[in-house]
């Protein structure tokens, strides 16, 4: 019964903004501008608003609504993409693909960019991916590339949380010109803990990539995961990192 008067009310909705619109393109029939004709439009299968097109009314809206067409053809073409799409997205959710759900949300702010049902939708499914597996590990300052024990997985999210101290030594003897920081340790602050993805390559072409206290990311491509300080020679380091990662991948051995 609940949904009989939703669904009453999102079309009883939708015919009042049809004639509004009518009534507006009556009074306005020679107004050139056509975006300026645009109405708020709901589809009564799906329940997507679409909030009033860029131009409507002032620049902060602009920057905020989504991108419509101003001919009232590619309107109707887009509301009926986007209501079969987002259908569609919702039986992929019932029958946990989420990739397939994805993937459509994604499609529909193809067509219609900034659309505030398919941008809230897409960072749910994120938000469920990013908490899909969770893995928790110590990272020393005094070791190398340390094995996370994570396969990460290609257009999948990832998150890394690091907090504790460490410490980080570097002495020789210098002259009165000092020490030039070696180009390889120019990249990131010293001391900080980075990330390197093995996709079985050469680990020496693997480009690594900076952490910190938090980082999250969506590789590109498979690989384990691995992390370490930031320093050319970790050995004389002390101390460690409480790591936690979470994410959409696998548990290696």
């Amino acid at each position: 019964m609940k949904r009989i008067i939703v669904g009453l009310f999102v079309v009883g909705l939708v015919c009042c903004l049809t004639a509004a619109s009518v009534e507006a393109q009556k009074k306005n029939g020679r107004n050139k501008n056509p975006v300026a004709l645009q109405q708020p439009m709901v589809d009564p299968n799906t329940g997507l608003f679409i909030q009033n097109p860029p131009g409507a009314k002032d620049k902060k809206e602009e920057d905020k609504g989504p991108d419509l067409p101003g001919d009232p053809q590619l309107q109707k073409i887009h509301m009926e993409f986007v209501a079969k799409t987002a259908k569609l997205a919702k039986d992929y959710e019932r029958q946990g693909d989420i990739e397939g759900a994805r993937e459509c949300y994604e499609r529909i702010l193809k067509l219609i960019p900034r659309l505030p049902q398919a941008e809230e939708a897409l960072a749910k499914i994120r938000s469920k991916q990013l908490n899909a597996e969770k893995k928790k590990m110590i990272v020393n300052a005094n070791g190398g590339w340390q094995d996370t024990g994570v396969d990460l997985l290609p257009g999948k999210p990832v998150a890394i949380e690091a907090v504790g101290t460490w410490t980080f030594r570097m002495s020789g003897d210098l002259g009165p010109d000092g020490m030039e920081i070696p180009e390889e340790l120019q990249e990131f602050n010293l001391g900080s803990l980075i990330g390197m993805i093995n996709t079985g390559g050469d680990p020496k072409k693997m480009k690594p990539f900076l952490v910190g206290a938090s980082s999250e990311f969506t590789p590109e491509q498979a690989g384990r995961l691995f992390l370490r300080m930031y320093d050319s020679d970790p050995s004389d380091n002390a101390g460690k990192l409480n790591v936690e990662i979470h994410g959409t991948f696998e548990k290696g051995k």
